[in-house]
């Protein structure tokens, strides 16, 4: 056999397979865009019920608009609200200054005093109006009505006898504040002489600076907040739908993407080609109109919008696939043949040339 032999029957091989090829592949692509139409059920959102929730936090059955917002009131000062988290919360921090000082004073005792002597005590240079509250011939008992700091307080005795004075937050004097043991004196003011092993100290907070003294001790800062909540906007509502049919707009409803149709209205092609596996069925057609509803829309993928998802779907199963059906392989077996019996008919020839 021949080159030029060979060449012609892969011509003709060539030529047979795009003929046959170009018969079957599928030119009747369907235009989405052009030849579909989508259709909901419109509705309107009928609000039943709303309120304002901390953001963030789920409130069941309800809606959240993070844009729509709303403040609580502030708390009182605490530190425990510095660690509140800022999503949930509008929080204010300052510094505060911490203080130890000698607790205040309610209570006066005088022991080893006569209650026939005149005592007289003063806030700073206001006398202050005391009560007695027990009076013995070796002690008395003196109530000042209200809490006093220490170093305000002024006490003018009229007596020249020895006796101890104590001060106390409380009547049964178990909070003590300060103790003297006077002689002779007449103006007492109380001074750092006065505190004593039994002298309890109360931790101060505040903004201001205060003064130092011999009774308030300055002890560090420390954080305080504030907070309130960011409220966002909720509500539970129910659709109300137009009516029951599908339509492409509806001015002043909104489209419920999980209930429409696609309708289609194709071109009249010669044949549609549908393939399962490996084999192909022809079916012949007039006129293919196509209404596919969202129930055979696969939704699994919830990041495309409904149009993508239906045209996605719409296209892998509709579109006519190129295939390689049966027959072209008949084909090529005839023309494989047909070389082999030409290879086994130059054999021949060249064996009787040879004898």
């Amino acid at each position: 056999m021949n080159t030029d032999k060979i060449v012609k029957i892969f011509i003709v091989i060539f030529i047979f397979s795009n003929i046959f090829l170009n018969r079957i592949k599928a030119d009747e692509k369907i235009n989405i865009t052009d030849s579909s139409q989508i259709k909901y059920k419109w509705y309107i959102n009928e609000i039943i019920d709303e309120t304002y929730y901390l953001k963030g936090e789920v409130l069941d059955g309800y809606y959240e608009i993070e844009e729509k917002v709303n403040y609580g009131n502030y708390s009182n000062w605490d530190y425990k609200y510095c660690t509140y988290p800022k999503e949930k919360y509008v929080v204010e921090a300052i510094a505060e200054n911490i203080y130890k000082k000698v607790t205040d004073v309610q209570y006066v005792k005088l022991i080893g005093f006569n209650y026939e002597n005149d005592i007289r005590i003063f806030e700073n240079t206001k006398e202050i109006s005391y009560e007695i509250i027990n009076a013995t011939e070796k002690e008395i008992i003196i109530n000042l009505k209200r809490t006093y700091e220490v170093q305000n307080l002024i006490f003018y005795v009229d007596s020249e006898k020895t006796f101890d004075i104590y001060l106390s937050f409380d009547y049964k004097f178990t909070i003590m504040a300060l103790y003297k043991h006077i002689e002779k004196e007449k103006l007492l003011i109380p001074d750092e002489s006065w505190i004593y092993d039994k002298t309890v100290f109360k931790t101060e907070y505040t903004q201001q600076k205060k003064e130092e003294n011999a009774f308030r001790k300055y002890d560090g800062m420390r954080g305080l907040c504030r907070a309130k909540e960011i409220l966002t906007y909720r509500y539970k509502s129910i659709k109300k739908y137009y009516d029951d049919n599908y339509y492409e707009y509806i001015e002043g409803y909104l489209p419920d993407y999980n209930n429409f149709v696609i309708e289609y209205n194709g071109e009249i092609p010669k044949e549609i080609i549908k393939i399962t596996n490996t084999e192909q069925k022809v079916v012949p057609v007039k006129e293919y109109i196509y209404i596919q509803k969202n129930d055979d829309i696969d939704k699994s993928n919830e990041e495309f919008e409904p149009k993508e998802i239906v045209k996605n779907n719409y296209i892998e199963k509709e579109i006519i696939k190129k295939v390689t059906p049966k027959k072209i392989y008949i084909i090529i077996t005839i023309l494989l043949l047909i070389i082999l019996f030409q290879l086994i008919q130059s054999i021949r020839k060249k064996k009787k040339k040879v004898d």
